[in-house]
C-alpha cells in the first residue's frame, strides 16, 4: 500500500511483513499441520495397531521425502489424489449410511427420539433439538445462530483462502497468465 504522498514506501514495512509471516506460520503449525499429523497418526494407529509416536515421526518422513523429492508439483498430485479419495470415500459411506437408516426421512424420525440410556444431570447436549434438521438456526436461541453462521463463516473463510499462505500457494502455483486468470482470484 503506497502513502498518501505516492512516495512508493509501504505502511508499515517490513515489521508488519515479518510479522504477519510469523504468525501465519505459528497458525499454520499450531492450528493445520499438527492436526493434520495427529489425525493421520490416529488413523495409522487404528488401522495397523503402531504407537502414536511412531506413526507421526513415519507421516513426518514420508511427507517430508516426497515434498522434497518431488517439490510443490508432489504436494499438489498428492492433494488431487487425496482430494478424489475423500469424496469418493464420502459419497460410499453417505449411501451406506442412509441405505442402513432407511433414507433421509427415517433419518428425522429416528433422531427426534435419539437419547442416550446414560446422561449427564444438569444437561440438555443429550437431548435432540427441535430444529436440528434446520441448516439457519434462531438467532437468539440457536445454538448455532444464523448471523454468526453467515457472517462469521463468510470472514474466515475470506481469511483461509484469500491469506492463509498454504492455501494461496497452492491456489497460485500456475505456469502461465492465462491459467491464472481462469482461477476464483486471477492474480
Amino acid at each position: 500500500i503506497d502513502d498518501a504522498a505516492g512516495s512508493g514506501s509501504s505502511l508499515g514495512g517490513e515489521r508488519i511483513r515479518t510479522y504477519l509471516a510469523v504468525l501465519s506460520l505459528l497458525l499454520s503449525v499450531f492450528t493445520k499441520i499438527s492436526t493434520d499429523l495427529y489425525s493421520g497418526a490416529l488413523f495409522v494407529q487404528v488401522c495397523l495397531g503402531w504407537n502414536l509416536y511412531l506413526s507421526t515421526v513415519l507421516m513426518l518422513v514420508v511427507t517430508a521425502l516426497y515434498t522434497i523429492a518431488g517439490g510443490l508439483a508432489a504436494v499438489i498430485y498428492t492433494d488431487t489424489l487425496q482430494t478424489f479419495i475423500m469424496i469418493v470415500g464420502a459419497i460410499i459411506l453417505t449411501i451406506t449410511a442412509f441405505n442402513k437408516i432407511g433414507g433421509y426421512g427415517n433419518l428425522e424420525r429416528v433422531y427426534s427420539m435419539a437419547v442416550p440410556s446414560k446422561i449427564i444431570p444438569n444437561s440438555t447436549c443429550h437431548l435432540p433439538r427441535q430444529d436440528a434438521m434446520h441448516l439457519f438456526r434462531d438467532a437468539v436461541t440457536g445454538d448455532l445462530p444464523w448471523p454468526g453462521m453467515t457472517l462469521g463463516l463468510t470472514i474466515l473463510a475470506t481469511w483461509y483462502w484469500c491469506t492463509d499462505q498454504t492455501t494461496s500457494l497452492h491456489s497460485t502455483s500456475l505456469r502461465n497468465r492465462k491459467e491464472s486468470d481462469s482461477t476464483p482470484f486471477p492474480r
